[in-house]
């Protein structure tokens, strides 16, 4: 539950950033579209992301298209970045490379090795 009360504290203060009025529980039927659209098989998320918070904020609330596409871009950053930084923070703190993961997904038997044998 405080996970999902941080999300809704960070829509209802991007509302603030971006001149949106809205009311705070605005925050809960954007949040619905915004995992659907991350439900989309997309890298990243991008796109199915952006598009999702698009059509929530113009077709639900009436917002200008380009306050919306600026707002999804902001909040995906908000998101992603971090987790990203914290990523390559604790791949260096472990002495890994994006090639020594590569190397580790193609080694048979290893944990990220797919076997592909029927």
């Amino acid at each position: 539950m405080l996970l999902w009360g941080v999300i809704h504290l960070m829509y209802v203060v991007l509302f603030w950033a971006f001149h949106i009025d809205l009311p705070a529980y605005a925050s809960i039927p954007l949040v619905a579209l915004l995992v659907a659209g991350v439900a989309v098989p997309t890298p990243a998320a991008v796109g199915a992301f952006h598009k999702a918070a698009q059509i929530g904020l113009v077709t639900l609330f009436g917002i200008d298209n380009d306050v919306a596409v600026a707002f999804a871009i902001v909040s995906h950053t908000i998101g992603f970045l971090p987790l990203g930084a914290l990523g390559a923070l604790l791949l260096v703190r472990e002495g890994l490379t994006f090639a020594a993961l590569r190397r580790l997904g193609e080694t048979p038997g290893g944990p990220l090795h797919e076997d592909r044998t029927l």
